[in-house]
């Protein structure tokens, strides 16, 4: 709203709480201010999420090109600098924060006012019994977009208070997008240089501790912050390149072909698809390892088709009795697309989706689901290639997912890995953490194996590392120690590039010392005050002991956390008590279960290696 309509609805609210507040209030007038309510909520929360009114959007850009003008001349003061920047990143937080809200399904109050009108006017017609099929399909759909607007405003409400909350608390949360504050250590905490969607400008300042930690330092000297932060270029390339391949299958005439105005405008076609999917394309590649991770092998980088049915049936993707959009229709949209590439890239499994492949079937579900009958006798809900992705994305996809599938590894990074107290904490294990890396990535692998490194940590060998070392059970499970893996790395643009996908598929040491800070939020691990009031020394004696007592499975399922959970202590004291049980487990492992372990909590290669090989043989 503008200044004079924010004014002017503050002050009729005022009036209306003064005659509820006197019992003077008429029905209609108690709507009226159940209505302003929700409108100057909404408002406050989209100032809140970085949003500034048109006349705001307006003075800015006109300032910004005047300071862009004499930057261009050599005019510019140094203030004038600052002020240019600042305003660069106050519009692009505007940006994105609009379309972060249009994405979740949000409307602006006018567009919010229509469809309620029009749905009164349905709902009138039906209670009259005078409803045609086709005002039944958009009273329905109606009601679907009213729902998913009061949804997303209702997230962004809660973002914003418990941003304000976390603000003043000086915490942040677990990283799971949800903006709710909780403790993130000593200041100089560092953003990722991308929109935070709570309005803060993008600080890309890097505190001078993180220049000169020993553990994520070289992250940063890789990379600057492309080294530290999955970046808004590497998601562009990412989808650029998926979208190069799916072209070379074809994807484009599919579009153009259904799309009603794409025989017109083919373009126009093509870029409002491409639109949407630059919009989602980060969450789009976070359900995708989400679901690979689900496999029963070790591929975890691409969708086989029971990682496929199980995202169809978590879901509900498919529609019963459709004649174009049942179970066994999306069945053998996944065989078209696996066997039908004219064009594959390289790594591209037969009787699997690569990503690019993924894609294409999540644009040829969408025309499916919504593009044409959904009932025989029926007419499609929609004529636009983009509008049915945004339909089913928005309002119908991300509302059912585990949260686990939109998960945003630069939150986590942000709020839990690069603090001061973590970084301490890791580095007071550096020589055990440096020992198991060193050992367990030295794997010897098959030369014809692309992806595998000799120096780097691949899947299969994090997986042995868990389950030797005993943290693998009923409440930390191997999904979850995949999802652990998948989460830590650094994403790649070009996964069909040899260089870029043996990147992809190992972790490089500090992306491994992220991985155990990962698995300190996935475990139930002891805390300070459990284990002083057991009388224990460290989380890894408590360990043992509830072990060797047969009570651990019961004490561990009774306090299990889910990764988005709040922590029970702070992040860096899990990594301490996580360390202990490790260097205590390989203790006990080389010296027998009645011989009391030390606490040293510094492991060699030879210790381990010695470890390894006390092991029982996998066969």
């Amino acid at each position: 709203m503008s200044d004079s309509e924010l004014d002017e609805a503050e002050a009729r609210l005022a009036e209306l709480k003064r005659r509820a507040a006197a019992g003077e209030l008429t029905d209609e007038e108690r709507r009226e201010m159940e209505a302003l309510e929700r409108k100057l909520a909404a408002h406050h929360a989209a100032r809140a999420a970085g949003v500034m009114s048109d006349s705001e959007v307006d003075e800015a850009e006109a300032r910004l090109a005047e300071l862009k003008r004499r930057a261009a001349a050599g005019e510019l003061t140094d203030e004038e600098r600052r002020e240019m920047e600042a305003l660069e990143r106050k519009l692009a937080a505007h940006h994105a924060a609009i379309s972060a809200a249009r994405t979740a399904g949000l409307m602006s109050d006018s567009e919010v006012d229509e469809a309620e009108a029009r749905l009164a006017e349905l709902k009138r017609r039906a209670a009259a019994g005078e409803l045609t099929d086709e005002e039944r399909r958009e009273m329905e759909a109606l009601e679907r977009k009213l729902a998913a607007h009061h949804a997303a405003k209702e997230a962004v409400e809660a973002s914003a208070a418990a941003a304000a909350e976390a603000a003043a608390a000086g915490g942040g949360d677990r990283g799971s997008g949800s903006g709710k504050g909780r403790g993130g250590g000593k200041d100089g905490a560092i953003s990722d240089g991308t929109d935070q969607g709570d309005g803060s400008s993008a600080d890309q300042t890097v505190p001078g501790w993180v220049k000169k930690s020993k553990t994520f330092g070289a992250r940063l000297a890789k990379g600057g912050f492309a080294g530290l932060f999955d970046t808004e270029d590497t998601l562009v390339a990412s989808l650029a390149h998926d979208w190069g391949w799916a072209s070379e299958n074809k994807i484009e005439e599919y579009i153009i072909k259904h799309d009603a105005g794409g025989k017109e405008d083919p373009n126009g076609a093509l870029d409002r698809v491409k639109g949407v999917l630059q919009e989602l394309y980060g969450t789009i590649l976070s359900l995708y390892y989400y679901y690979a991770s689900a496999t029963a092998d070790l591929d975890t980088y691409t969708i086989g088709p029971n990682e496929f049915n199980m995202f169809i049936v978590d879901n509900d993707v498919a529609i019963n009795g459709s004649p174009e959009c049942s179970k066994h229709h999306l069945e053998q949209l996944f065989i078209g697309v696996d066997s039908g590439q004219k064009v594959k890239e390289e790594f591209n499994k037969l009787h699997a989706l690569s990503r690019q492949e993924f894609l294409q079937i999540l644009i040829r579900i969408c025309v499916h689901r919504y593009m044409k009958p959904r009932r025989r006798g029926e007419q499609p809900l929609f004529t636009d290639v983009s509008e049915a992705m945004r339909e089913f994305f928005s309002v119908h996809l991300f509302p059912r997912l585990d949260p686990a599938a939109l998960q945003v590894s630069n939150d986590f990074r942000q709020k839990f890995v690069y603090i001061e107290e973590t970084d301490e904490a890791l580095y007071e294990h550096v020589e055990t953490l440096t020992a198991l890396y060193e050992v367990y990535s030295g794997k010897d692998h098959n030369r014809s194996d692309l992806t595998a490194h000799s120096k780097m940590l691949g899947m299969d060998e994090w997986l042995d590392l868990c389950s030797d070392l005993e943290l693998i059970d009923d409440e930390f499970t191997l999904r979850e120690a995949r999802l652990c893996f998948l989460w830590s790395r650094l994403r790649v643009a070009d996964e069909s590039n040899a260089a870029q996908r043996r990147a992809m598929c190992n972790l490089r040491f500090e992306d491994f010392n992220e991985c155990i800070v990962r698995l300190c939020t996935m475990k139930v691990i002891p805390t300070d005050e459990e284990v002083e009031d057991g009388g224990f020394t460290d989380g890894g004696e408590m360990f043992l002991e509830l072990r060797k007592a047969n009570e651990w499975r019961t004490w561990s399922m009774d306090r299990q956390i889910a990764w988005n959970d709040e922590l029970r202590q702070p992040i860096w004291r899990c990594v301490h008590h996580i360390m202990a049980i490790i260097t205590r487990g390989v203790e006990e492992r080389l010296l027998g279960k009645d011989v009391p372990t030390t606490g040293n909590y510094k492991l060699t290669k030879k210790i381990i290696e010695k470890f390894k090989y006390q092991l029982p043989k996998k066969t």
